[in-house]
């Protein structure tokens, strides 16, 4: 079952459960600043009548699966967020589920693409059809400051691999 929300819901259902659950995990979620929170509040409801945002909350009986924050241009929809109910046993797969359920819900709106963005996740896999390479390049002038941030990160990953490797440092 599948309902659209409403933007009045935002804050119970698409904003406040991930969030939630990502301080859970001691992981700041996609909303964890004010700025965040009052940018999505914001975007979701100048563009939520002109059909640009897609809030959709995934149920089985009375359980709620999941929500998820969509953005939708020219039939194509582009998931952003997801508020998963993970607290139901792992064989249920809600995650996997709300997703299953947002792709036939847009197939059958008249949607042509449901589109994952960035990250190779399992369930992202095994659901999608096709992908695309996202190549992430960054361009810096040849400057003192930007060799300093490559060395310290170089440091800092080697530190690391010796701390995960039980060296000492």
């Amino acid at each position: 079952m599948l309902p659209a929300l409403h933007p009045s819901s935002l804050r119970r259902t698409i904003i406040s459960t991930p969030h939630s659950l990502w301080s859970e995990r001691g992981t700041p979620g996609a909303f964890c600043t004010d700025y965040l929170y009052r940018f999505h509040e914001r975007l979701i409801e100048k563009r939520f009548d002109y059909g640009e945002i897609q809030l959709l909350k995934v149920r089985c009986g009375d359980v709620t699966l999941g929500c998820l924050y969509n953005f939708v241009y020219r039939n194509h929809v582009y998931f952003y967020q997801s508020g998963i109910n993970y607290r139901l046993d792992k064989q249920v797969k809600p995650g996997f589920m709300i997703h299953v359920e947002a792709v036939r819900h847009n197939v059958a709106a008249g949607n042509n693409i449901y589109d994952f963005m960035g990250g190779d996740t399992a369930y992202k896999m095994r659901l999608a059809t096709h992908h695309n390479r996202l190549i992430w390049v960054r361009v810096q002038k040849p400057l003192l400051r930007f060799k300093v941030e490559k060395n310290l990160k170089w440091i800092k990953g080697l530190m690391l691999g010796l701390l995960n490797a039980g060296g000492v440092v």
